[in-house]
């Protein structure tokens, strides 16, 4: 009789970037390996039989909250295996995060709280590191709400003269570029990637709108066309003199004006806990769907 296969732990697993030839093979396996973000790097976890047993993917895109990270995306069969795998894999994500400089790894996506996803993490030595709340309403109601405020504001000479709110395509981006990473941070390369329409969840350029007074942008709102035929907001930006005024109204109408000329009939909002006003305003705008997603870190 033949001898039985090695138990599988990290010693006799062979961890490699994935070249052309295995990027296939491993995406036709996970398909949620199709259309990665760049830049990101591929990872690919072989037995010492050569056979493919799990892929790690590390966004090189630095998560911007305080503590900067990798976002990671582990794949593999679930099998008995899987243990020895996923921490062969978290190792190799552990030396790209310290070559890159960054302090922590991120989970890929957000997960429901309290569910199976965020068990998983947990089990990896992943932790709770704030929670985001998601809210989708119907667009209409969004216009009810906000017709009657920007309608109310241009009667009474509350938007000046000079004031223009313009699609994404037809504003000056570098301004909107300086303002995002004053006000958010980020990466400056893959934002102005996104905001021309290209790469990873490219920003609507008829959707999104942006203020302009005085020949310079003093605001905007960047939109996403979501897979299921809705519209994420996913930024809204004021320069600090003009908050409180008519640009938060202005930008927010027009986009959802634009959003609706496009047959988009619901619209959704991210918010942390420091985001009171985006909070109120989903509520405002009448019933809305509400979930509650955690992001998930390791240090």
């Amino acid at each position: 009789m033949p001898d039985p296969p090695a138990a599988l732990d990290q010693h006799n697993l062979e961890i490699a970037l994935a070249d052309d030839e295995a990027r296939r093979a491993l995406t036709a396996r996970w398909p949620a390996l199709a259309g990665l973000p760049e830049p990101h790097e591929l990872w690919l976890a072989r037995d010492a039989g050569g056979d493919r047993r799990g892929a790690l993917v590390i966004d090189l895109y630095p998560v911007p909250m305080q503590v900067q990270g990798c976002p990671v995306l582990l794949l593999d069969d679930g099998d008995g295996g899987a243990p020895a795998v996923r921490s062969a894999l978290l190792r190799r994500a552990e030396a790209t995060a310290r070559r890159l400089g960054r302090k922590a790894l991120y989970a890929w996506d957000s997960v429901p709280c309290d569910s199976s996803e965020q068990r998983f993490w947990e089990s990896l030595g992943f932790e709770v590191n704030a929670k985001l709340t998601h809210y989708q309403v119907a667009l209409q109601a969004y216009l009810d709400m906000l017709t009657p405020m920007y309608d109310a504001l241009t009667a009474h000479g509350r938007v000046p003269i000079s004031a223009r709110v313009l699609p994404l395509s037809e504003s000056p981006l570098g301004e909107v570029i300086q303002l995002q990473m004053e006000q958010i941070g980020g990466d400056a390369g893959r934002l102005e990637t996104r905001l021309r329409g290209k790469g990873w969840y490219p920003f609507d350029p008829h959707m999104s709108r942006v203020a302009i007074m005085d020949g310079r942008v003093c605001g905007f709102l960047l939109a996403v066309r979501d897979r299921r035929g809705g519209v994420l907001v996913e930024s809204r930006v004021v320069v600090p003199g003009a908050r409180r005024t008519w640009v938060n109204v202005a930008v927010m109408e027009e986009a959802a004006q634009a959003a609706k000329r496009a047959g988009i009939t619901r619209i959704r909002f991210l918010a942390g806990p420091r985001h009171q006003d985006t909070h109120r305003l989903a509520l405002k705008a009448g019933e809305a769907g509400r979930r509650v997603q955690a992001m998930m870190m390791s240090i």
